[in-house]
């Protein structure tokens, strides 16, 4: 999934299970940032040359694509594996580490997260949870298992679902896995089936039951529908249009538009360029939004890490 569903989707998810809107921005802000934390820094406190605090990046792109840590990366953020193992691709393949969809592993995580109270790690399993409908039957890790049969399996490293490109991320899309034995996938079924799982897991912990559950989740299947349009670029060029709609959900709930997302916003709040990366002086770093969601980014990757024996 992608900013459209990380974002704002969890946003209004969040909003409607009756967290407050300063704790959905920041759920739905984490969930996406786990996308764009793919830098890492080193800040220094400018009253001490020695103390300088170091982040842990959760996300691949070109520069770290052939990272050590690849499967580090990808599997406690992006590809949480369970034991399932179902008859569905053609070659009746399995994998120790596939991701299925709903797994028992990931839920258990974002209960912990939940109780915990640490909005930007709530935010942080969010992302890895329902990411387990979109990059189902993809392995998070260098692999054949992943390979598609396209030419881009050919010229590219099998890695996750990089043979597929984005396809899977995309909100209203239908393509083809050429693996399955079903290959159509409708990523409308999939989002608005994470969206039902989500919402319950948020309003157990809310306890905000005073909510029309199914009129929400039939209202957002229908603006991710877009008349099931299986053309990759009319996908992406009804997405304004969306977000307009999301927006409008937003407003009725809490009559506020929905926050316009900003990747360096977190980091803006509290950190200067100089000659190098400092804390800004007049802020205690350990209270800013960005060091809590890097202090967390950690946390959910030791936790997940050392439990992943449950999977």
């Amino acid at each position: 999934m992608d900013i459209e569903y990380h974002y704002y989707i969890t946003y209004l998810i969040a909003l409607t299970s009756g967290f407050e809107i300063h704790e959905a921005h920041t759920i739905a802000y984490s969930s996406q940032f786990v996308d764009d934390n793919h830098k890492e820094y080193t800040i220094y406190n400018t009253n001490n040359n020695q103390d300088c605090y170091r982040n842990s990046i959760s996300v691949i792109n070109e520069r770290n694509l052939n990272s050590q840590k690849l499967d580090s990366i990808l599997i406690p953020f992006h590809f949480l594996p369970d034991i399932k193992i179902k008859d569905i691709r053609k070659d009746g393949k399995t994998h120790p580490l596939n991701t299925v969809k709903n797994s028992k592993f990931a839920e258990y995580i974002l209960v912990k997260a939940l109780e915990s109270g640490n909005l930007y790690w709530i935010g942080i399993a969010t992302h890895a949870y329902v990411n387990t409908w979109a990059h189902q039957n993809f392995v998070g890790i260098v692999s054949s298992y992943n390979a598609l049969d396209n030419c881009l399996a050919k010229l590219l490293p099998n890695i996750a679902h990089l043979d597929a490109l984005d396809k899977p991320d995309l909100v209203g899309l239908i393509w083809k896995d050429s693996r399955l034995k079903k290959a159509k996938i409708n990523n409308v079924h999939r989002f608005t089936q994470a969206s039902k799982k989500l919402l319950n897991l948020y309003v157990k912990f809310t306890g905000h039951n005073n909510i029309n559950k199914s009129q929400f989740i039939s209202e957002l299947e229908c603006i991710m529908k877009n008349d099931n349009l299986n053309c990759y670029l009319d996908v992406k060029r009804l997405r304004g249009k969306r977000l307009q709609q999301y927006n409008y959900i937003a407003k009725k709930i809490s009559n506020f538009d929905i926050l316009k997302y900003k990747s360096q916003l977190w980091m803006e709040e509290s950190i200067i360029k100089q000659n190098r990366y400092v804390w800004k002086r007049n802020i205690n770093y350990k209270k800013s939004n960005w060091f809590k969601f890097q202090e967390s980014i950690k946390d959910h990757h030791t936790f997940v890490m050392s439990n992943l024996k449950l999977a």
